[in-house]
């Protein structure tokens, strides 16, 4: 859904899997958008983790991203694996470029709207920071 926002607006959106892909693959790319679920009580899933060391090895200063991902808030820290993934972004020099989108497990009828949004203001601001 947030790759149908994207779209929408005339841009294009490669959909990847991260246990599936690669780190280095970012860099072809003028900006993207990284989603999780949260484990456990707030932690990354362990399929992110080589990701992210694949991650700590690229320049990313002035990259422009953003975060999304699903979580369950019975527990204490609803979707911490979204704030942990920001954290780290924006230590690594990312442009952040809109508040993050969290969802309860799988996205509701107006989440899926809010997700289409989403798509779509990061390709707004993506235009604005370029």
């Amino acid at each position: 859904m947030i790759a149908e926002g994207v779209r929408s607006t005339g841009a294009t959106a490669d959909l990847k899997v991260v246990d599936e892909c690669n780190a280095v693959l970012l860099k072809k790319y003028d900006a993207f958008i990284l989603g999780t679920y949260t484990w456990g009580d707030g932690e990354l899933p362990d399929e992110f983790l080589d990701f992210l060391d694949e991650m700590e090895e690229l320049e990313l200063k002035g990259v422009v991203t953003s975060v999304f991902g699903s979580g369950d808030s019975t527990y204490r820290l609803f979707c911490g694996a979204v704030d942990e993934l920001e954290a780290k972004l924006q230590g690594w020099g990312a442009v952040i470029a809109q508040e993050s989108l969290k969802v309860e497990f799988g996205p509701t009828k107006e989440e899926k709207q809010l997700c289409r949004e989403f798509g779509e203001k990061m390709v707004a601001r993506l235009n604005v920071v370029k």
